[in-house]
């Protein structure tokens, strides 16, 4: 059960969202001992498990230089409503991210799930929801909804098996969260305050909707807060020790165009903007088309998006 703290500590800063892989690198990169060498050849097999590059990735070579030039990239996140390993399944959180060196920012934005995205032949159907083209047609179906969404151009992409939250939360042996609001999840208990969490309550935690006012916007909150609480555990020294269940969780249930080398390059020339992200959400505005129900955007918030992400990819 998912442990209230009564005692209310001081609030700690929280640390900024990156992404998985390349936390797991960062840390590499400074082990420089004999334990080291052997777990970043450990760290190559089950990184190199990860890699799955698209038909529509963009040229490989093109993709590495943009990475040496310090160029800003955009990234689309995706966690999927999956247990198979296979990587099946709707996306159930999208965020859309773009790292810029020069400003030193990372800009992270959330996608709601049911986002309506307009047919080609007009069709209204379950198939609209913006969470639905994975199962289409992979993460090359859903790059290209996001990107028909906002008018953008996504260099890369990275899927996780949000399954996989409960072998990394294992791993690391449980993460703190600080929930705003009390709400049960079959046999498990989350209070208002600080809570505990192993991974099968961390799973139910980011995946609980229908007891959140907020709906969808709350369920995102909380799988940033999940995300970011392990990954500050990834960071600290205690975490080393459990490395080999941390490697394996992210080689089983992770899978993205970036190929080792471009990682270390990304965690070496990137970092600094890693430490100052900024959180945004695409609003929508539900509505029933064809007795469905749709998160629907509006011209005027897709420009806002847009323009706001731009800014942050232009050179």
């Amino acid at each position: 059960m998912a442990m209230n703290r009564s005692k209310k500590k001081q609030q700690k800063k929280k640390h900024p969202i990156r992404n998985a892989i390349l936390i797991t690198l960062g840390l590499l990169l400074v082990t420089g001992t004999a334990f080291a060498a052997f777990f970043y050849q450990t760290a190559r097999v089950n990184i190199d498990k990860t890699y799955a590059p698209l038909e529509t990735s963009k040229n490989q070579a093109e993709a590495s230089r943009a990475i040496s030039e310090n160029k800003p990239l955009s990234f689309l996140i995706m966690g999927l409503d999956s247990r198979q390993e296979d990587l099946s399944g709707r996306t159930d959180s999208l965020m859309l991210v773009t790292v810029n060196p020069t400003t030193k920012q990372t800009t992270m934005v959330s996608i709601p799930r049911d986002t309506f995205i307009e047919a080609a032949d007009g069709s209204i159907t379950a198939s609209n929801k913006i969470n639905a083209a994975y199962v289409q047609g992979g993460a090359a179906a859903s790059i290209a909804a996001v990107n028909q969404l906002l008018q953008l151009d996504i260099d890369h992409y990275v899927t996780m098996n949000f399954s996989g939250i409960e072998h990394l939360v294992d791993a690391l042996g449980g993460i703190t969260v600080n929930s705003d609001l009390d709400f049960k999840v079959d046999d498990m208990t989350f209070h208002k305050g600080e809570n505990t969490l192993n991974g099968k309550e961390a799973l139910a935690y980011v995946r609980m909707r229908h007891d959140d006012p907020r709906g969808t916007y709350g369920r995102e909150k909380r799988q940033q807060e999940v995300i970011a609480a392990i990954l500050s555990k990834i960071k600290s020294p205690q975490s080393l020790t459990a490395y080999q269940g941390i490697l394996e969780a992210l080689g089983g249930n992770v899978k993205t165009d970036l190929t080792w080398d471009q990682m270390q390059k990304i965690v070496l020339n990137y970092n600094q903007a890693f430490g100052n992200v900024v959180h945004e959400s695409i609003q929508g505005q539900g509505q029933m088309l064809n007795s469905l129900s749709f998160q629907v955007v509006t011209e005027d918030e897709k420009t806002r998006v847009r323009n706001l992400l731009q800014e942050q990819l232009a050179q």
